[in-house]
């Protein structure tokens, strides 16, 4: 697949479950089979991707106070097993 692109880069107030921005990738290798099926992953627990979607999970709230920004590594991986970030 080819690395993953993440539209949308600020938690818009930090709230319970705020959207971060869409993520999107692609794998022209696959087109037209079942290793055409995209999965995405986040390294920080905090954060988890639906349906496309970069969010924070439920019951997590982020202030600039705990952090002015936080660094996250996304990965693609698709139905054969091959990955990109």
């Amino acid at each position: 697949p080819v690395a993953p692109v993440l539209t949308g880069d600020t938690v818009q107030g930090g709230d319970d479950g705020a959207i971060v921005g869409r993520v999107t990738a692609s794998d022209p290798d696959a087109a037209g089979s079942s290793n055409g099926r995209l999965t995405y992953s986040v390294d920080d627990a905090r954060f988890e991707i639906v349906g496309g979607v970069l969010k924070l999970r439920d019951g997590i709230v982020l202030s600039a106070a705990d952090a002015a920004s936080v660094d996250l590594v996304i990965t693609v991986t698709d139905g054969g097993g091959l990955s990109a970030q």
